[in-house]
C-alpha cells in the first residue's frame, strides 16, 4: 500500500528533476519535428536518409527504420528512428537514477532513519520510489508526445510513442527496486543499474544487427518501445508486454526487498562469505578513497570491457556496409568530419570511441560524486577529525577518479583491440597490414578522449566545494549538455562555435586519417582545465562547513 505522505515528500525531493529530463527530452523532440521538414523537404530527400538505416551500424545507433522503406517516408518515421532512442535512454536513466537515491542512496545517508522512525511499512519506502518513478515516466512520456505534437506531428502517433517513452522508464524502475535489493551497497547498486542499462542497449544492438536474433528486441525495453513502430502502423502489443514484464519484475523487487536488512543486500551474507577474516585497514588517504569506491569502478570496469568487445565485433562488414551508402556522411557535422579521408574502419573505430567517451565522462562524474556522498552521510567529517587536511582529501577522491576512469579505459581499448583485430584479418580488409599500427592507434585515440573525461570529474569537485547541494546537477547537467550538443551535431548542421564547446570535439587526428598526427592541444588544455577545477573545489571545501 502506497502512503500518500511519504509519496509527496518523495514527489517533492524529485520534481526538479523530473522537469529537466522531461523539458530536455521534450525540447530535442521538438527541435527534430521542427527542423527535420526543412532538411528532407522532398521524397527523393528522405528517401535518401531511410537508406541510411539500412546499414547494421545505423540501426544500432537509431532503430530498425520502420515506416522508411516506402516511396515517401514520412517525417514522424524519421524522428521515430533517430532521437527516439536518445529520448529512451535519458527516460531509463531517469527512472534508474530515481530508485537508487530514493532507496540505498537515502539508506546509505541514513535519511532514511527519520522515515522508518514513524508509523510506516517496510515496504512503503520502496513503493513509494516505484510509484515516484513511475510517475515522472509518464510526465517525460506525455511532454515528449506534446513536442512531437507541437511540431505538427499526427497526435496518435505520437501519444503512442510518448505511452512507449512512460513503458520504458517503467520497466527501468521495477528493474532497478529489484538490483537495489540485491545489491550489497548503494554505490554497488549504482554500478548495478548502469550496467544493466547498457547490457539492454547491446541486447538491442545485437538484435538489429542480426536477423536470427530479431526476437532479442523483445527481450528489452527499448527494443519493446520501437517495435510500438509509431508512425509505421501502431501496434500496442509490445507495450503492453513492457507493462506486463514492468509489474512482475516490480512484484519481485519488492519481494525482495520486504526479507532485506536496512543498509544491506538481500543476499548480503551470501556475497561477503570468505570476508570475514581479520584484515589491516586503508593506509592513507588514496587507499581509502580507492577502498570506498572499489565496488563501483569494478562494475565500470565490466562495463567498458563489454563495450569494446561488443562494438568491436561490428566491425564485420562495416567498410562494405559504408560504401553502399555513402549518403550517411552528407549533412552530419560529425560524421562529415569522420569520413574527411574516406570510408574505413578506422572512422568507424573513431565513432564508436566518441561514444565512449561519454561511457568514460560518466564514470568520472559517478566516481567524483562519491565524495559527496560521504559527507552527506558524515562519513567526511568523522575521517576529517583525524589530522587530515580537506585539500589532501580530495586530492585523494581525484586520484579515485583517475584510477577508475583510466582502468575503464584500458578495458575498453582492450575489448575494440580483441574483437575488431580478428575482423580485420579475416576480411582481409586494408588494415590488415599493419594490426597492431591499428591497435596502437586506437588506444592513442582513447588515451586523448580520456582528458575530456577527466574534466567532468574537475566540474564535480567544484561544484562540491562551492555549492554542494547542486553538484548532482550541475555534474550530470553538464556531461548531458554535452551529449546533447553532440546528438545535435549528428542531427544537423550545428555552429562550429557552438559544437567547440563540447570537450570531446577538440582531438588529435589519431584515426581516420592517412596519416596520423593533429595537434594535443585539446586534450592538455582540458587536463589543466580539470586541474584547475579540482583545485578550485578544495579551496571552496576548506572554505565552508561541512553539511549537515
Amino acid at each position: 500500500m502506497i502512503s500518500a505522505p511519504l509519496l509527496r515528500i518523495v514527489l517533492g525531493r524529485e520534481w526538479k528533476a523530473y522537469a529537466a529530463w522531461s523539458l530536455g527530452s521534450a525540447c530535442v523532440l521538438r527541435f527534430c519535428a521542427g527542423s527535420f521538414p526543412s532538411l528532407y523537404p522532398t521524397a527523393e530527400a528522405r528517401r535518401n536518409v531511410a537508406a541510411t538505416f539500412r546499414i547494421p551500424v545505423a540501426k544500432v545507433f537509431g532503430g530498425a527504420g520502420y515506416g522508411l522503406d516506402g516511396p515517401n517516408p514520412r517525417i514522424g518515421a524519421i524522428l521515430a528512428t533517430r532521437p527516439l532512442l536518445f529520448c529512451l535512454l535519458l527516460a531509463a536513466f531517469m527512472a534508474t537514477v530515481t530508485v537508487l537515491r530514493r532507496t540505498r542512496g537515502d539508506e546509505e545517508r541514513r535519511s532514511s532513519e527519520l522515515v522508518r522512525s514513524t508509523a510506516v511499512g517496510r515496504l512503503e519506502p520502496a513503493v513509494c520510489s516505484l510509484a515516484s518513478a513511475a510517475i515522472g515516466s509518464a510526465c517525460a512520456g506525455a511532454a515528449c508526445a506534446a513536442a512531437a505534437i507541437a511540431g505538427g506531428l499526427e497526435a496518435a502517433d505520437s501519444l503512442a510513442m510518448g505511452a512507449g517513452i512512460a513503458m520504458v522508464g517503467l520497466c527501468s524502475a521495477s528493474s532497478a527496486l529489484v538490483v537495489t535489493a540485491v545489491a550489497p551497497s548503494a554505490r554497488g547498486a549504482t554500478a548495478g543499474g548502469m550496467t544493466l542499462l547498457l547490457v539492454w542497449f547491446s541486447i538491442r544492438g545485437l538484435a538489429l544487427m542480426r536477423e536470427s536474433a530479431g526476437f532479442l528486441s523483445w527481450a528489452t525495453p527499448f527494443g519493446l518501445a520501437q517495435e510500438m513502430r509509431p508512425w509505421a502502423g501502431v501496434r500496442w502489443g509490445p507495450f503492453a508486454a513492457g507493462v506486463a514484464a514492468a509489474a512482475a519484475v516490480g512484484a519481485l523487487g519488492l519481494l525482495l526487498h520486504s526479507g532485506r536488512q536496512w543498509g544491506a543486500g538481500r543476499f548480503g551474507a551470501f556475497l561477503s562469505a570468505g570476508r570475514g577474516r581479520a584484515r589491516s585497514g586503508p593506509n592513507g588517504l588514496v587507499a581509502t578513497a580507492m577502498g570506498a569506491t572499489r565496488g563501483m569502478r569494478r562494475w565500470w570496469l565490466a562495463c567498458g570491457l563489454a563495450f569494446g568487445l561488443l562494438y568491436g565485433a561490428l566491425t564485420v562488414g562495416i567498410r562494405d556496409s559504408l560504401d553502399a551508402v555513402p549518403s550517411l556522411f552528407e549533412g552530419r557535422l560529425l560524421m562529415a568530419k569522420l569520413a574527411e579521408s574516406g570510408l574505413t574502419v578506422e572512422n568507424f573505430l573513431k565513432a564508436i570511441l566518441v561514444y565512449g567517451g561519454y561511457m568514460v565522462g560518466a564514470c568520472a562524474v559517478s566516481i567524483a560524486l562519491a565524495g559527496l556522498r560521504d559527507e552527506e552521510s558524515g562519513r567526511l567529517g568523522r575521517l576529517l577529525a583525524a589530522p587530515v587536511g580537506r585539500g589532501r582529501w580530495m586530492a585523494a577522491q581525484a586520484a579515485a577518479v583517475l584510477a577508475g576512469s583510466g582502468a575503464l579505459v584500458v578495458a575498453a581499448v582492450a575489448g575494440l583491440v580483441a574483437t575488431a583485430i580478428p575482423v580485420v584479418l579475416v576480411d582481409e580488409l586494408p588494415e590488415a597490414s599493419d594490426p597492431w599500427g591499428l591497435a596502437w592507434r586506437v588506444a592513442l585515440a582513447a588515451a586523448a578522449l580520456w582528458p575530456a573525461a577527466l574534466l567532468h570529474g574537475g566540474v564535480v569537485f567544484a561544484a562540491h566545494g562551492w555549492m554542494p547541494r547542486a553538484a548532482r546537477a550541475v555534474s550530470w547537467g553538464v556531461l548531458v549538455a554535452a551529449l546533447l550538443l553532440a546528438v545535435s551535431s549528428m542531427l544537423v548542421d550545428v555552429p562550429r562555435w557552438l559544437a567547440g564547446l563540447s570537450p570531446y570535439a577538440h582531438q588529435p587526428d589519431v584515426l581516420g586519417a592517412e596519416t596520423a598526427g593533429g595537434t594535443w592541444t585539446g586534450p592538455a588544455v582540458c587536463l589543466a582545465l580539470a586541474a584547475i577545477l579540482t583545485f578550485v573545489g578544495a579551496r571552496g571545501l576548506s572554505r565552508r562547513d561541512l553539511m549537515a
